[in-house]
């Protein structure tokens, strides 16, 4: 059995830097070594609408000076 948090389990990481579990129903979660944090779950929609919406603000913040 299994017994490692999905977020620590390597099969879960694109090019190992990436979390996309699809059954992982969290949006943000930690880091393989906790204390570097946490890291987007790319397999959630939400992510890309949030990445989106972050880039727009930047956006037109850059572009209203």
């Amino acid at each position: 059995m299994n017994d490692i948090e999905p977020s620590e389990d390597p099969q879960f990481y694109v090019w190992g830097v990436f979390y996309y579990n699809p059954d992982d129903e969290r949006i943000l979660v930690p880091k393989r070594i906790r204390a570097m944090g946490w890291t987007f779950n790319f397999a959630r929609q939400e992510v890309y609408y949030f990445i989106i919406i972050v880039a727009i603000v930047i956006w037109l913040s850059s572009i209203m000076r």
